[in-house]
């Protein structure tokens, strides 16, 4: 295993950047300066030097490149990059008496490790920078600067990124390979390494440098279309290492629909990758939505798909009038099952507005049984809830309108008005139901009945509640408490 500890020698190079960023532009650090030259050279008498150590290495070149005192940024800059990797040892004795500024001492080190990155010293780098820049912005500067040109795969470098113990360490590498695959090529973009055993952070780095991977192909010129096909192929490989279903496919084309949607609507018009997530058409369907809603509903049309629900509910919030105008232009040319569709999107909207009885208008025209059934539970909770707000209000008069027939609410809605009212204030509901009871028609009464039927119920008194079972006329009414009834009878007994 590579240990950061290790390769000491070379972090001299970068430990002399670190010292001249510290004491290089401080007259009264010329000491300091003398100390770490003075070290180098007795390093060197001492055969110390790591140049001759390294293998295969030799001084000739390095004899050739006699730093001079005082040199300049342009002068130091020369050196780098007109050197070999072998020849790196020596610029020290330029950077030691270098004064520049930061920005051009950052450049410097930027310039050392991509040359040691070409070289194929990637891991050695890394260890130098670990050694050499304490924790901070430099050298997660360096450190992102490494991840992103090294020219190891990107499943390599998530390897390397895995050893880096701190977190702003492992940040500022998960940067350089977003970037890194960002610049590849198509064709490199498929030679990414061993992709098995990512992490789920590993995986977030690759979707982010994925997708900005579409973006930097578009500012190219570059064929978006290949580039997504290519795309999908990295992701469906991380999907067969991963051994999942295709989460990370799922992932992707949802993240490269928020640019573009009508280009991953084409691409999986035609495909059986939606089958892998129930909520990736519609998703990638309210994306053309918001981008074009006009030419969403054309789109999802061409293929008589079931979206054209999403697209309708999404163009319905923000355009209502618009939606209903291309509505009452293309009634005749919508197939069946988009004309379900569009009509459980009216629903769906109606709902939304507060406008329950134009919701139930629309349920009949809604074909697919399963989304009938949620819509007519939506519609039922919406009358619930705001049944229980009025009563909440003026229990007493909510109950008198529903018995006159001057309120939207159909008879049964009385078990619900009564019971909210009986479980917040038995007495008053008590004494409404003595003064009433005789002028209510059996067809109401039997509601009111179930609600105090299910209050006794609720406070464990069976025999009260089968009392009032006796008075409930609809079948269905009747046995759902009676089964409550028996459900009660069995754990006590009797």
């Amino acid at each position: 295993m590579f240990d950061f500890r290790k390769q000491l020698n070379r972090r001299a190079i970068i430990g002399v950047l670190i010292a001249f960023t510290i004491f290089g532009s401080c007259p009264s650090c010329k000491e300091s300066r003398k100390t770490i030259g003075d070290a180098h050279d007795k390093n060197g008498r001492n055969g110390k030097n790591h140049l001759t150590e390294r293998e295969g290495g030799t001084r000739t070149h390095a004899d050739k490149m006699e730093a001079s005192v005082g040199d300049d940024y342009n002068s130091i800059k020369d050196k780098l990059e007109n050197s070999s990797f072998d020849g790196f040892d020596e610029i020290w004795k330029s950077l030691s008496s270098f004064s520049g500024t930061s920005d051009e001492k950052r450049g410097l080190l930027e310039i050392l490790v991509s040359k040691m990155c070409l070289a194929g010293k990637t891991e050695e780098a890394v260890s130098d920078v670990m050694g050499a820049l304490g924790a901070g912005g430099l050298r997660s500067v360096i450190l992102q600067s490494i991840f992103r040109q090294s020219p190891m795969s990107v499943g390599d470098l998530c390897a390397l990124r895995k050893k880096l113990e701190s977190e702003n360490d492992r940040e500022a590498a998960a940067s350089g390979i977003v970037n890194a695959i960002v610049n590849l090529s198509n064709d490199k973009l498929l030679q990414l390494g061993d992709l098995s055993g990512l992490t789920k952070e590993e995986k977030a780095i690759f979707l982010s440098g994925l997708t900005l991977h579409l973006d930097a192909m578009m500012r190219n010129n570059g064929n978006l279309v290949d580039s997504l096909q290519i795309g999908l192929r990295v992701a469906e490989a991380i999907d067969t290492k991963s051994g999942g279903d295709s989460p990370f496919v799922a992932s992707f084309l949802k993240e490269a629909s928020l640019k573009y949607p009508f280009e991953v609507w084409n691409l999986l018009r035609n495909s059986q990758m939606s089958d892998t997530d129930s909520s990736l058409l519609p998703y990638v369907a309210e994306r053309m939505a918001m981008s074009d809603p006009r030419r969403a509903m054309s789109a999802v049309l061409e293929v008589d798909s079931k979206a054209a629900g999403s697209v309708f509910t999404y163009w319905l919030r923000y355009d209502s009038k618009d939606a209903g105008q291309w509505y009452d232009s293309n009634l005749g040319k919508l197939s069946p099952t988009s004309k379900s569709q569009i009509s459980a999107a009216f629903a769906t909207d109606s709902l939304r507005t507060g406008n329950l009885d134009v919701a139930k208008k629309w349920l009949p025209a809604v074909d697919d049984i399963d989304q009938r059934n949620k819509l007519e539970g939506m519609v039922w909770t919406a009358e619930r809830d705001n049944l229980r707000k009025q009563v909440g209000k003026d229990p007493a008069g909510m109950v008198d309108s529903i018995v006159s027939g001057q309120s939207n609410y159909a008879d049964y809605w009385l078990e619900e008005a009564m019971g909210t009212w009986v479980a917040k204030d038995f007495d008053k509901a008590e004494e409404w139901y003595q003064k009433n009871w005789k002028s209510l028609p059996q067809s109401k009464s039997q509601y009111i009945a179930a609600a105090f039927a299910n209050q006794a119920l609720k406070q464990g008194d069976a025999v009260t509640a089968s009392q009032w079972v006796a008075l409930i006329q609809d079948r269905k009414t009747k046995q759902r408490i009676q089964d409550g009834i028996n459900k009660a009878g069995a754990k006590t007994g009797k």
